[in-house]
């Protein structure tokens, strides 16, 4: 049977999931941030992407903000989550639906659907827990346009480089 501390444990890193979510839908690139320790282990094989990589937090959410900005809106949703705690490191799963939509060129899909697994390495750190690794895989075909990111990253450089309105 599970103690009360692993019942708590388990909901506090449900929570952090579902805010890893959140997060990136609602572009608080800050909130984001603060669920990652100061030095994390970013791995993104589902992107095909950079090598994994040790970054700082402040990297990562820059990183986020770069690649999201540009999307019109995402939806990241989180199931199935599996934890195991050991003392002050726990590990997580969590089957995770990432859509993203951005206006594109008519007749080209404006929305892409990464079906992705994210195994979370976490400590507890001052009575919180904070993520320490990332890893994001593929956990199934995805669906649409995967050049919506090259869009969406167009158009987020496009915001930052006009002249704002007055």
């Amino acid at each position: 049977m599970l103690t009360l501390q692993e019942l708590s444990d388990r909901a506090e890193i449900g929570d952090i999931v579902a805010r890893l979510g959140y997060t990136q839908d609602d572009k608080d690139f800050d909130g984001l941030a603060a669920l990652f320790a100061d030095r994390i282990g970013f791995d993104m094989p589902a992107a095909a992407g950079d090598p994994a990589t040790d970054i700082t937090r402040d990297e990562l959410a820059s990183l986020a903000r770069t690649v999201l900005s540009g999307f019109t809106a995402t939806q990241h949703r989180a199931c199935n989550v599996l934890t195991t705690v050991d003392g002050d490191i726990a590990h997580c799963r969590a089957m995770v639906d990432a859509w993203h939509t951005v206006p594109t060129d008519p007749g080209i899909a404006d929305f892409y659907t990464a079906r992705n697994n994210w195994l979370l390495r976490l400590e507890r750190v001052d009575g919180r827990w904070l993520i320490t690794k990332w890893t994001i895989v593929t956990a199934a075909p995805s669906d649409g346009y995967q050049g919506v990111y090259h869009v969406a990253q167009a158009r987020a450089e496009q915001d930052r480089t006009s002249p704002g309105e007055e």
